[in-house]
Formats: structure tokens, C-alpha cells, sequence
């Protein structure tokens, strides 16, 4: 008689197996099974039956039987690791769910279950994507939510215990966390974008350029014949355009500020930087060779990833070199004297100061000058209208604003009529 965990099974000389186990100082057997494996998946199946119902979801030492809007499902570790499988199979009963958990355990332990790859899900596929995006932190984080919130949620209770995976969502009804990957079809991400477009659109347009993304390299590496993301402009944000601050407002604001900080909105309303290149100035990027003239280098950002602040690249990843403009010159003079750190221009508990205490701050400064809710991103978006404002070419603004395309920068450049005739006459000198 071979010994378990749980019960015991028998081979008998007929070649039938037997199976048994105590249940209350009581003996319970069962005799006839055709093989070692259906006694064992017998006893495992009787194992999860004495487990209370009251219990919507039972983890055992291997495997999990999940409540299901159809009945239920199984989720189960993978052969040779990696995400759990959940399984494509719904059951009427708890009871049948079990007894399939248990010749699934069966063949796990032999070394016979094979997982086809047809069965991955949208969440495994996500999952394992997101564990090898080469992206930034900041963006990682966004991904990250993007796939827990809105296109993979699961409810709270299948979890595992684990609540830092995974929060529960209002878009459940239209999940694609257990929709098998190669049977996503384009209805149903119709659907899926549908639903959660009506309620916070900027939002589901992130969502679905990830979906898209992860979709497109599933067909690179075979898993999808094609991309179901077919919908026309279902990718384009529909946030509200980027306001300018007036030229007077922007040194109000600088005032306003707490003077460790003063420099950072001289530096995004004059200099075009991004709120985190600002932050990840350190005081070697500073070229003061020319007093009255300096130059800084854009080479890292400052933010915060996978749930820790850290240091990263531009976000075109390349470094740049730009001339500060004179308002903010005498307070970059003014600032290294003053408060720099080391190696710090803005030095902080951490190093460098927090995105959150400089956006805390940005906001009490509107408030107390009864100014609109400026956020500080139209600081740069501010400074690029107007550089473009002076004639310059789009590649200069390219250059200046730090953009990954001409496209990005374009939208800055301004013909002021002016310019146009200065070119023009350049012309007409040729002949």
C-alpha cells in the first residue's frame, strides 16, 4: 500500500487499484479503479470536497479552483515555471473542478502535463511582456496599471492573497484577463474599448496603444496570426490642449515658490525642460565658462519607477546642450551660490528633490496667486511656443525641446510672417 499526504491507494492482484482514507474515525474505501492515477486523482478529489463550502475560492498545496460568472475554473503553476496557467475549461460544479484539479496535479507530478500554447491567456501573455519591456520606470509603473486597471483585471478574491498584484476594477464585465490570446478577436477589444472610452477616454486611448503594442509583438513571435487592435483612431488621446503662461505669470510663479525651488519654473518656462529633467540636473551639467551666458546639458531624468525614485535616461534618450536664456540666468548664478548640493542642483532627502514635493508646491504657488491650474508640463509647453515664436526652424526646436521626432516638434513652429520675408529676400540675393 503505497502512503500519501492523504489516504492511501492499493494495487490488487486482479490489477484494479483500491483507494482509502479516514474521514471522522471512519473508514472510507472505494475499490475498482482501472489505474494508480485515478485511485490518487480519486483521494485528491476527496480531499477538496471536505474543505468548507462557505469558501469561495480553495488554494491547495498545488492548484486553485476560482469561481467563474459560468460556474468555475482552475488555475494551476506552470510546467517548468513561469505565470500559472488558467485553464480554459468551465465546470458546472465545484465537485468536477476538483476532480479535474486533481488528475491535472497527477500528471504535474509525473511529469506529463503539457501546456499547449493556444491556451495562454491575455493576462499570461501580459504578464510575461511585462516582465521583459525594456522601458522606463516611470513608464513601466504606467504599463503596469494600464494592464491591471483596465485591460486585464481580475476581482480581488482570485488573487491568492496577494494584494499588491492586482486591484479590483470597474471594467470586470468587459475583462480580458482570461480570454485566451489566440482567440481575441477584434469585437471583442470593440467591446472591451467601447466600454471603457465612455468614462475616462485619455486614459483608454494608453490602454489600448499598450493592448496594440503587446498584440503586435505577439504576432512578431508567432502567438497571434494577427493583431485583433484594428480600430481606426481608437489610439488618439482626447486630453485638453496645453495652455501658455503669460511671460508675467511665469515670474509671479517663480516668486511664489520656496526659494530652493524658485529656479525650477524659471528653468521650465524659459529653458523648455521636462519637470523630471529638471529634477535630474546635477551642478557638473552647469557650463558657466561664460558668465553671462551658460549652458546646460540635459543627460538623465529624475523620476520615480517600480515604485522607487531612480535616475534614468531623457526621454528621447539622448543628451542635449541649450543656452539659458537671460531671465534665468542671474537665478541659476543666484541658485548655485545658494542652494545647490552635491551633486544635486536641486538636492533633496533622496538626492535629488521629489517629483510629488515639487508638484505640491507648484500647486500651492497657483493657488495663493489665484492663477488658473497651470500644470508644471505647460511650463515647457509654454517656453517651446514661444522659441518657436522667434523664428525658429523646426529642427532648432527638436534640438532645444529634446523630441524623439520632427513631428513632436513641429507643432511649435510659427511662420510670423517676418521670418518668411528674411528668407525670402536671402533668396532674391542669389540672383
Amino acid at each position: 500500500m503505497g502512503r500519501r499526504a492523504f489516504g492511501h491507494v492499493r494495487a490488487r492482484p486482479d490489477g484494479t487499484w483500491d483507494a482509502e482514507y479516514i474521514s471522522s474515525g471512519r473508514r472510507v474505501v472505494r475499490h475498482g479503479f482501472m489505474s494508480e492515477a485515478d485511485a490518487e486523482a480519486w483521494l485528491e478529489s476527496e480531499r477538496a470536497n471536505r474543505v468548507p463550502k462557505k469558501r469561495r475560492a480553495r488554494s491547495s498545496t498545488w492548484g486553485t479552483v476560482l469561481p467563474s460568472p459560468s460556474g468555475y475554473r482552475i488555475r494551476h503553476p506552470r510546467p517548468g515555471g513561469g505565470p500559472p496557467v488558467n485553464r480554459p475549461e468551465r465546470f458546472e460544479s465545484k465537485r468536477d473542478a476538483d476532480a479535474f484539479l486533481a488528475n491535472l496535479r497527477v500528471q504535474f507530478g509525473k511529469g506529463l502535463l503539457k501546456v499547449d500554447s493556444a491556451d495562454e491567456t491575455v493576462l499570461e501573455f501580459a504578464t510575461s511582456w511585462l516582465a521583459t519591456a525594456t522601458v522606463r520606470g516611470s513608464t513601466h509603473d504606467k504599463y503596469v496599471q494600464y494592464v491591471a486597471r483596465y485591460i486585464a483585471p481580475v476581482p480581488i478574491d482570485e488573487l491568492s492573497g496577494d494584494k499588491r498584484a492586482r486591484k479590483s476594477s470597474p471594467y470586470l464585465p468587459v475583462s480580458l484577463a482570461h480570454t485566451p490570446l489566440r482567440k481575441l478577436t477584434a469585437e471583442q477589444v470593440g467591446r472591451w474599448f467601447a466600454m471603457i472610452r465612455a468614462d475616462v477616454p485619455t486614459t483608454a486611448a494608453g490602454a489600448y496603444r499598450l493592448l496594440a503594442t503587446m498584440c503586435r509583438d505577439a504576432v512578431r513571435l508567432g502567438k497571434l496570426d494577427s493583431s485583433p487592435c484594428v480600430l481606426r483612431g481608437a489610439h488618439k488621446e482626447s486630453a485638453p490642449e496645453a495652455r501658455t503662461i503669460p511671460v508675467a505669470d511665469i515670474a509671479r510663479l517663480a516668486d511664489a515658490m520656496p526659494a530652493k525651488l524658485r529656479l525650477t519654473v524659471l528653468l521650465g518656462g524659459w529653458c523648455g525642460l521636462r519637470r523630471e529633467e529638471v529634477l535630474g540636473l546635477q551642478v557638473g551639467d552647469v557650463d558657466s565658462s561664460s558668465p553671462d551666458h551658460p549652458r546646460l546639458t540635459i543627460r538623465r531624468s529624475w523620476t520615480r519607477g517600480h515604485g522607487v525614485l531612480g535616475v534614468g535616461p531623457t526621454k528621447n534618450g539622448e543628451q542635449r546642450t541649450i543656452e539659458v536664456p537671460a531671465p534665468a540666468v542671474e537665478a541659476l548664478r543666484h541658485h548655485l551660490a545658494a542652494h545647490a548640493g552635491s551633486p544635486w542642483l536641486f538636492p533633496g532627502g533622496r538626492g535629488a528633490v521629489d517629483p510629488r514635493v515639487l508638484d505640491r508646491q507648484w500647486r500651492l504657488a497657483t493657488n495663493a496667486l489665484g492663477l488658473p491650474a497651470y500644470r508644471f508640463h505647460e511650463l515647457r509647453h509654454t517656453a517651446l511656443t514661444n522659441f518657436g515664436k522667434t523664428g525658429a526652424t523646426v529642427a532648432e526646436i527638436k534640438s532645444f525641446g529634446g523630441h524623439a521626432t520632427i513631428a513632436a516638434a513641429a507643432r511649435y513652429w510659427h511662420d510670423t510672417g517676418e521670418r518668411s520675408r528674411e528668407l525670402a529676400d536671402r533668396l532674391g540675393a542669389m540672383a
